[in-house]
Order: structure tokens, then sequence, then C-alpha cells
């Protein structure tokens, strides 16, 4: 066999290395991706007030993801009152997927539309669908706002 000829086998059996590392190394990516939610993850879940309505509610993030300075993973849900005003479905597309705290609002059934009068913050979470009560006071208006830590149901 020529020179020429086992150069160029040896030369194309290192590419064929590089190429199987390079995909060991995607495929381990995509695992490890999809384990730890990095591609996003939805969050579809239910928030109740033990006094009054829910006003908003706000995901955020564990993970701050961040574009030019700017934090891009937190943000406010797509929210529905139930048939009680005290509950609330959500839904959020956590972009990077991760850890969050669910911050939400709650109002007196007579308070002023759009007020948060406390300010309900879960414990930071890692369910896709959870569900959380909130024992907040009753009577509580803007700007008084109270901050009260909330449990899982």
């Amino acid at each position: 066999m020529s020179e020429d000829i086992v150069l160029a086998i040896s030369k194309r059996r290192e590419l064929l290395m590089v190429l199987a590392g390079c995909l060991a190394l995607l495929v381990s990516l995509v695992i490890f991706g999809v384990a730890h939610n990095a591609f996003g993850r939805n969050l579809h879940g239910e928030v109740y007030c033990a006094n009054g309505k829910v006003t908003g509610v706000y995901v955020e993030a564990s993970r701050l993801s961040r574009v030019g300075g700017l934090e891009v993973q937190s943000g406010f849900a797509h929210w529905q009152s139930g048939p009680e005003q005290n509950a609330a479905t959500f839904n959020y597309w956590l972009k990077y997927g991760g850890t969050y705290s669910i911050h939400f609002g709650c109002m007196p059934l007579d308070g002023v539309p759009g007020g948060w009068g406390t300010d309900n913050r879960t414990p930071v979470s890692n369910d896709d669908d959870p569900q959380w009560w909130c024992d907040n006071p009753a009577n509580t208006r803007p700007p008084a706002v109270i901050v009260t830590v909330c449990r899982s149901n």
C-alpha cells in the first residue's frame, strides 16, 4: 500500500473519531438540558387568597437569565379568576427552566380593582402544576401592602 493511501485512511479515521466525539457531546448536552429543564417549562397552577380576590400573578425565576443587562425570565403570568374570586388559575412559560417562586396579589372583595392589598409569596418551587394557598389578612388595602408567605396545597 502506498504511503499516500495509508495517510488518507489515517486522516479519515481521525475525522470520524472527532465527529463521534462531537456527536456524543451533543447527545449528552441534550439529555442534560431535558433533565434540568434547560429548554424551558410550562407552569400551570392555581393560587388562592383566604381573604379576598386574586388581583395578579407574577413568576419570579431563580435562574435570572439576562439579555443586555435586562432580566428576561421573570414576568406576569396569564391568569383567570375562577367562579370563586379568591381562586385563579395561571399559565407561564419559564423560558430557561429552573426553579421559581410565585408572587400574587390579594385584595378585599370590595377593594380597588388591580391593586395588591397583600403581596403573597411562595417558597422556591420546582413543581410544574403548583397550588398555593395564602392566609392573607382581611381588609388590607393599598398602599399598605403586607407581604405574606404561602403554603402549597
